[in-house]
């Protein structure tokens, strides 16, 4: 149950991390997507590049937040891309690779994004290629370092479809620029997880059902926002990422690890009803 409340902030600084992921795009008449301007990505956000540039390199030149590294440009900053025309009447969709437990990249806290910077077309290149990536791959949300981007930002967004969470409640788009979260109680929950970067495992991790998260949107405005019930848990796991955090490392019983056919074949039914009974005290 989301409870949005406007607010003014900033957010703490990170730890520097590496740059790593190649990006594939594949043209898509698509509409607009949710919560942010139009993102044609080789229109106005990327069109300074060219359709055949290729860029790669470190992403900033010293240990500021992206934003204030003195004469870097954006533009070497990205990875490499495989830069494919825009068809005439059609929208770039931009889906990256997802990087594994293990990656160097996954295991380092994120740096945080300099608020001013946000607007800018790399920053709304990494939240569309965010969007793209997660919902290419049936996600519930995503982290900016599982896709190579070693910056404190992520979506969530889970759709009533959604094949690899069935039992989750539907939560709305949201992104979320340098994320704070905050705990509201004591009150935890069990809570069977998957991930992008662990493919095809399942495992049992205590979360807290009672949360206040904050942070920036993808047009710069400043959020807060309480979540309580099932769907707190999502927001959790995606805030554990940018602390190089993944959910393997939050199981305290090893006995809950199973593969994802497993999970669907003999857990599944039995923590759907858990489940259930949590959106029926807190609502979806």
């Amino acid at each position: 149950m989301f409870m949005p409340a406007s607010t003014s902030g900033v957010g703490n600084s990170g730890a520097a991390g590496g740059y790593a992921g190649d990006c594939v795009h594949f043209a898509a008449a698509r509409k607009h997507r949710g919560g942010g301007s139009a993102c044609v990505r080789h229109g106005a956000r990327r069109e300074r590049f060219g359709a055949e540039e290729s860029v790669g390199g470190p992403l900033v030149r010293d240990s500021a937040p992206v934003g204030q590294a003195q004469g870097a440009c954006f533009a070497e900053a990205l990875p490499r891309h495989l830069h494919c025309p825009k068809a005439q009447g059609e929208q770039q969709m931009a889906v990256r690779e997802i990087l594994e437990i293990g990656h160097p990249t996954l295991a380092a806290r994120a740096r945080e994004v300099e608020v001013g910077a946000i607007g800018t077309p790399e920053v709304q290149g990494w939240v569309d290629d965010l969007l793209d990536t997660m919902r290419a791959a049936n996600g519930a949300g995503i982290a900016a370092n599982q896709i190579g981007i070693p910056y404190r930002l992520f979506t969530v967004e889970v759709r009533a479809d959604n094949p690899r969470y069935p039992y989750k409640p539907p939560i709305p788009l949201t992104i979320l620029i340098n994320p704070t979260i905050a705990f509201l109680s004591d009150e935890t929950f069990e809570n069977y997880e998957g991930c992008l970067s662990v493919p095809n495992l399942r495992g049992a991790v205590i979360r807290h059902l009672e949360i206040s998260v904050s942070g920036y949107d993808r047009d710069g405005a400043h959020q807060s926002f309480e979540v309580r019930g099932y769907s707190a848990g999502t927001f959790q796991h995606e805030k554990d990422h940018l602390d190089g955090i993944l959910f393997p490392h939050r199981v305290v019983d090893p006995g809950t690890f199973c593969s994802w056919s497993t999970f669907s074949a003999f857990r599944q039914e039995e923590f759907a009803n858990r489940v259930r009974q949590l959106v029926e005290r807190w609502g979806a």
